[in-house]
């Protein structure tokens, strides 16, 4: 049971329970700790949701948008875009995608936290989290998000162009330079 199906049973709790007056001071102090519970720490988004019919950042966006109830302000901050762009995404992945996710098990999750950059795009920000942090290879990605392999080393070769890292800094020496070549 999730923190909001909780604090739906409370709700209905004080409301049979408690007079008109007693509810109404309750139910204003859940609710404002409903809005503190919101917090971008504490979002973590599921790698399940991620599929071919909508781009990453679609899917995040429809995902934060109805399974968190977040609006588009919202949204806006958490991923550093105008509040227009978020509502334009939205509309868009809701002709792509009409159902709400489910919200099934997911063997992993990604904090909302690591998919805010100016620099990279929310593909490269999920390849790299899922690369670099949990340490799956390039084709275990690919059959999460759904896509082919090729793809999954772009993003994850531009994220490491456009933060700066060099490869051999990830993986190692280079084997030319073990062997002494000076190419």
């Amino acid at each position: 049971m999730t923190n909001k199906e909780k604090l739906q049973d409370l709700k209905k709790y004080i409301s049979s329970v408690y007079s008109k007056k007693e509810r109404s001071l309750i139910l204003s102090a859940i609710n404002n700790y409903e809005k503190k519970l919101v917090k971008k720490s504490e979002i973590q988004i599921p790698v399940s949701i991620f599929s071919q019919t909508l781009t990453p950042f679609e899917t995040i966006v429809k995902y934060l948008y109805e399974n968190h109830s977040l609006n588009f302000s919202k949204i806006g901050k958490f991923l550093g875009k105008d509040r227009q762009v978020i509502w334009l995404t939205y509309k868009r992945s809701t002709q792509k995608k009409i159902e709400k996710f489910s919200e099934k098990e997911s063997k992993y999750f990604i904090p909302l936290t690591n998919l805010f950059s100016k620099n990279l795009s929310i593909a490269e920000l999920v390849v790299f989290y899922l690369k670099k942090n949990i340490g799956l290879k390039n084709i275990q990605i690919a059959s999460l998000l759904k896509r082919d392999s090729k793809t999954i080393w772009t993003h994850y070769s531009r994220a490491l162009k456009k933060k700066g890292t060099k490869k051999s800094e990830i993986f190692g020496t280079p084997k030319n330079k073990l062997r002494g070549d000076s190419r």
